[in-house]
């Protein structure tokens, strides 16, 4: 078989949420048939394969960007490849492992971000409203797509609101992240359920740096 890409386009870029098309026409006897699959992945729709001289994407995302491939045989000579290269290209995504970091001073913190981002995006850091920069005592790392900022000895006027934003040329995003020292929220780990009719022991489990001094429970009445 003879096997061109149509409009002869190997590289193409789209914007995210875009629809695209991706053809191969062949030409051979007996007809060939083409098979559309993608390099080191499955297609977008889950399937190791799928059969037509067209392949439609719709609504792709960063995860559709790779390499496709269609093959054309018939069955009587070699099958022949061609390779089209497709690139998503959009606005920054940022995923935060904790929106909530317990500290307590003296102690060492890392917050992180994980950007993704096409074209790449710069990464700048908050608290409050104030723009850090790195000094002795705050560090900023990148690790491919992590972005941290480590405090080595936490003070009190670090506690508050962090925020990581990411910005290229398609648009801007960015995410939370509070230091506190503060207890986190308390963790009830009995049944729910009681196993006597006329008591209820109740456990719970907080996670704290200093001692606790004291618990506060709130109830209410379930009409059943």
């Amino acid at each position: 078989p003879i096997i061109s890409v149509t409009n002869s386009r190997r590289n193409i870029t789209v914007r995210k949420a875009s629809t695209v098309t991706l053809g191969c026409n062949a030409t051979g006897f007996p007809i060939p048939q083409i098979i559309w699959e993608r390099e080191f992945q499955m297609l977008p729709s889950g399937e190791k394969e799928i059969q037509g001289s067209e392949l439609l994407l719709a609504n792709v995302s960063r995860k559709d960007s790779g390499i496709y491939i269609c093959t054309a045989s018939n069955g009587v000579e070699r099958p022949v490849h061609a390779k089209i290269k497709l690139k998503v290209i959009y606005e920054p995504e940022i995923v935060v492992d904790k929106s909530w970091v317990h500290a307590d001073v003296g102690v060492e913190v890392s917050i992180s971000c994980v950007v993704h981002a096409e074209p790449l995006s710069e990464v700048i850091w908050y608290r409050d409203t104030m723009l850090l920069q790195a000094n002795e005592n705050r560090l900023m790392e990148k690790f491919g797509v992590r972005h941290s900022l480590v405090l080595h000895s936490v003070q009190s006027e670090d506690f508050g609101n962090y925020s990581c934003l990411a910005e290229n040329s398609l648009g801007r995003n960015r995410k939370y992240i509070e230091i506190s020292g503060h207890p986190n929220k308390g963790n009830i780990t009995s049944p729910n359920l009681s196993y006597y009719s006329d008591r209820y022991n109740i456990t719970w489990s907080v996670y704290s740096f200093s001692r606790m001094q004291g618990y506060k429970i709130m109830y209410r009445k379930l009409v059943v």
